[in-house]
């Protein structure tokens, strides 16, 4: 049987990167994940293809080629996901979708026409849609009865992926989260318990992107990488010796919750792993509001404290804000912002509060009448706003749009970035052979250089990516130098605060040079943020017009 695998394009948001992607010499930030996981589940006879339209549009040969066109998608991706489905059944084709969308909201694909629908993890249902389809007997609906072990997740079919379109590859190493916030769909979508992979699987896709010859970024897309810290901390003990065999061919990055900042060892152990980036859902500087929405875990130890702990240990946070919470008052755009100052984090995003399918709060929402119609769009930090705030709509987006404003102030924002770079401590290539070596799992070994100032000469300021190795250096040369020229001709030559960045760079050649190439990575960051803030500031203004309208509500 001959299969189509197809990825909907994504409209223009904060996580589409392409300033990033585009400096890189990339089609996409990140692969398909779940698609190519189902693909490993299909039989290894069948024939199949994967179009990922977020890196190339679908070609008229893949259609030809399809028997059968499997789909996924998540909400951002619904209007491309609906056209696919009724381009594929105008070309006569068995169409299967699954993924989160239609497992949240099966009825519009259903009408569009899909012949197949696959609600939940695939693990189980998967292979008997196969033999189904096989026998011409395929139902109209698969759904999950329970949530799968990871044991039974199989490699993904990476072979499939045209590698170079891509930033960074992708993992998963657990599905579920423990914590209950009102806003957040996790918990529906995955479960309460979490389920883990063991670390021989996860080494067992880290061996296969390296058999590929992928030697760059991959991403931990586990929606808490620490949810269970004893876990982590087996999968860190594999994930070094793996790294330092094979010379460092990736760096890592993932998603953690706040109280990493209270666990050195931990930090520690994915600094010596190649870990250089987490993203932290702090959501706001205000403990009522976390109390209130059921954020406990980031009430539980001091928010300022854990994450310049995690800072001053070695990792780059990307923090993240929601604004648009019942029982906010107004200010809040403020106090995010002085709280971002205060505790030096150059990159921070900020969301208006997008009120997700068959979450607490959807429920809710819905009960008390203020869900509006067919306006849910999944885009956390864009437009329309898909329900009716407490607070004065006009107010709350002025207040959105000045805080975002601000933020990206040329002059704020490199100095946050100066100042990050600046408490870091140095990289571990960069301090003493007595200081910096460790044990297999790390386990202490920078903890006493957490609070401890840089050693100018000690350092080497132009380490090699912190340890990271790449395939096709020429090639990665070429479009280092393109990046670099872009936005130093943003920041250091058309900026009115070019001073600040000449002086925040000098400051770190002399103070702390193992960083200087992070402080870069944050420069060309704050550049595709830069770009992408232009963007909304033109959608806010557009929707400020019109807000006076009467809302239709659902």
């Amino acid at each position: 049987m001959r299969v189509l695998l197809i990825n909907p394009a994504s409209p223009y948001s904060f996580w589409s990167f392409d300033e990033i992607c585009r400096m890189s010499g990339r089609r996409s930030l990140i692969p398909p994940l779940g698609l190519l996981t189902a693909a490993a589940l299909l039989p290894r006879r069948w024939e199949l293809r994967l179009a990922d339209m977020s890196a190339r549009p679908v070609a008229e040969a893949d259609w030809q080629f399809a028997e059968v066109v499997f789909l996924t998608g998540m909400l951002l991706q619904k209007k491309s996901l609906l056209e696919l489905v009724v381009e594929a059944k105008r070309r006569g084709k068995t169409v299967v979708v699954g993924g989160p969308f239609v497992t949240s909201l099966p009825e519009e694909v259903r009408a569009a026409g899909a012949d197949v629908i696959v609600q939940g993890e695939g693990e189980e249902t998967i292979p008997v849609l196969a033999v189904d389809l096989e026998q011409g007997a395929a139902r109209r609906l698969y759904r999950a009865e329970g949530r799968p072990a990871m044991a039974a997740s199989p490699v993904p079919r990476f072979d499939l992926l045209r590698m170079g379109d891509y930033a960074t590859m992708s993992v998963q190493t657990s599905r579920g989260c423990p914590h209950d916030c009102e806003f957040c769909d996790i918990v529906n979508l995955y479960g309460k318990k979490p389920r883990y992979k063991s670390p021989g699987q996860v080494v067992a896709e880290l061996d296969e992107l390296y058999r590929l010859g992928w030697r760059n970024e991959v991403f931990f897309c586990d929606d808490n990488f620490i949810g269970n810290k004893r876990h982590a901390r087996d999968l860190l003990d594999a994930l070094i010796p793996w790294m330092q065999e094979r010379s460092e061919p990736f760096g890592f990055w993932t998603q953690a919750s706040v109280d990493l900042g209270q666990d050195t060892e931990l930090m520690d152990r994915m600094t010596a792993a190649n870990f250089s980036t987490v993203f932290i859902g702090v959501e706001s500087p205000d403990p009522a509001i976390l109390e209130r929405n059921h954020k406990l875990q980031n009430v539980k130890n001091p928010l300022a404290e854990s994450l310049r702990a995690i800072n001053e240990n070695g990792l780059s946070i990307i923090a993240s804000f929601i604004m648009g919470f019942d029982g906010e008052e107004p200010g809040a755009g403020d106090r995010i912002v002085e709280f971002v100052e205060e505790v030096g984090l150059p990159q921070a995003m900020i969301n208006l509060m997008q009120v997700l399918p068959n979450t607490r709060l959807w429920t809710r929402m819905e009960e008390e009448g203020r869900l509006r119609k067919g306006v849910t769009t999944g885009d956390t930090v864009g437009l329309p706003l898909n329900y009716e705030p407490l607070r004065d709509t006009s107010e709350l987006l002025r207040e959105y749009q000045d805080a975002w404003r601000r933020l990206y102030d040329p002059a704020a924002f490199l100095g946050r970035l100066e100042r990050y770079y600046t408490r870091m401590r140095p990289t571990r290539s960069a301090m003493p052979a007595n200081d910096s070596q460790s044990t297999s799992a790390s386990r202490g070994a920078l903890s006493a250089h957490a609070h401890a100032p840089a050693h100018p000469r000690r350092v080497r300021p132009l380490s090699n990516y912190g340890g990271l190795h790449r395939r096709n250096p020429i090639r990665h040369l070429y479009f280092d130098v393109l990046a670099f020229l872009r936005f130093f001709w943003t920041f250091g030559v058309l900026s009115e605060a070019r001073k600040v960045c000449w002086a925040g760079m000098g400051r770190i050649w002399r103070t702390n040079g193992s960083r200087l190439v992070p402080y870069f990575h944050g420069l060309a960051l704050g550049y595709n943020t830069t770009c992408y803030v232009r963007a909304l500031e033109h959608r806010l203004e557009e929707y400020l017009a019109r807000v006076g309208e009467p809302p239709s509500v659902r």
